[in-house]
């Protein structure tokens, strides 16, 4: 049964969520239309009428994990994203890797895993502020993003 529906412009979304909170990102680029490069992050305490609370600017968010309060997001070619969501009206950035492009996110429980277009990192994440790579793995064929 569907409980409710948040309807935004069409874009590419991925969301993650927790108890009381929706992490939605939305972006540009050819396969997603009319986007966006925003953050959406919605009042989910009903789950039955969910409320878009805060937006917030982005480069070209493709992928997005959660983990506790911190959330991290893949920004294609501009890079890794952590941010503290502890207060989602005020999200804070805590680092910014440009060097890394990233498309998708994956928190594992012991390593942040990070799918870019030449294969698969990990990183070591106990410290939001300060991500450290611990291994990669490359792909043959590049991954377009």
């Amino acid at each position: 049964k569907q409980m409710s529906r948040y309807d935004h412009i069409t874009a590419c979304d991925p969301v993650v969520a927790n108890e009381t909170h929706a992490f939605v990102t939305l972006r540009t680029g050819v396969a997603c239309r009319f986007g966006v490069d925003e953050l959406h992050v919605l009042d989910i305490v009903d789950p039955y009428q969910p409320k878009l609370i805060k937006t917030y600017s982005m480069d070209n968010p493709h992928g997005l994990g959660l983990s506790g309060n911190h959330l991290y997001i893949a920004e294609a070619n501009h890079g890794l994203k952590s941010f503290d969501v502890s207060n989602v009206l005020d999200v804070k950035p805590l680092e910014h890797l440009k060097e890394i492009k990233s498309i998708d996110i994956i928190p594992g429980p012991k390593s942040l895993i990070v799918i870019g277009p030449e294969g698969v990192c990990q990183y070591d994440y106990t410290d939001p502020k300060k991500l450290r790579k611990l291994s990669c793995i490359s792909i043959g064929n590049k991954v377009t993003m």
